[in-house]
């Protein structure tokens, strides 16, 4: 008589594994959508929080975002990405050629034509300002009260004429209310408080730049003559 025992091991073996590498799979694909464009990341970039990019979502993000906002997933600050090179990561690359195959590829082709058709566009650079003058405001109070004023310029254009011709509009308000909305230069607006608070900034580009609308904060600054910070922008002429 001759047992099927040993037979019936190797098979409930077999299926237990197919079982196991299936969920591996499973949990792999999972992880491998970028979070910015939904689709399978290519050139992937993971960043000290854990989260994975593609290259070139990562980059437009960061160019097209205040880069204190930190990782789109968990809010992680970025800043560390703002003076090294982004590094690819080569493990991941290869997995994701290897599991996806043509549609890796083609995606990739899309984002190298992307991107030459980027490089064959001219693009100015502008370094935006914003910040806050500051002055203790004489009301004759017993109460000290703080005069500012909030700016929001070009580096190369302290006159700001130059700025209308890129910046639609600005919007400014705080938690709780809007306090501004400006169609034309200057962008400046003056108010006295008690104490600092923080103000949400929402700039929208001429379209015809092609560049994101930034989505940005000032943290109002009564120490001194006030403080500002500086945002590198492109813009396509």
């Amino acid at each position: 008589m001759t047992s099927n025992i040993g037979l019936k091991t190797v098979s409930t073996d077999n299926s237990r594994y197919n079982q196991n590498i299936k969920k591996v799979y499973e949990m792999f694909d999972e992880q491998c959508h970028c979070p910015i464009c939904l689709q399978v990341l290519v050139e992937p970039v993971t960043i000290l929080c854990g989260h994975s990019y593609c290259l070139s979502c990562l980059k437009q993000f960061l160019q097209s975002s205040d880069i204190s906002v930190g990782c789109p997933m968990c809010r992680v600050n970025l800043s560390y990405l703002q003076n090294n090179t982004i590094q690819i990561n080569s493990i991941l690359k290869y997995l994701l050629e290897t599991r996806y195959g043509n549609e890796y590829f083609e995606k990739k082709l899309e984002v190298d034509q992307d991107r030459l058709e980027s490089e064959r566009k001219l693009s100015v650079m502008k370094k935006l300002l914003i910040g806050n003058h500051h002055a203790l405001a004489n009301i004759g109070q017993e109460v000290k009260m703080h005069r500012w004023t909030l700016y929001i310029r070009f580096a190369d254009d302290e006159d700001e004429v130059d700025i209308g011709r890129f910046i639609k509009e600005i919007t400014i308000s705080t938690s709780e209310t809007q306090l501004c909305t400006f169609n034309s230069a200057p962008y400046r607006f003056t108010a006295t408080a008690l104490q600092p608070f923080s103000i949400n900034i929402n700039i929208e580009f001429h379209t015809n730049y092609n560049t994101a609308n930034l989505q940005t904060e000032w943290n109002l600054c009564f120490t001194g003559i006030g403080n500002q910070k500086e945002i590198d922008l492109e813009f396509e002429v």
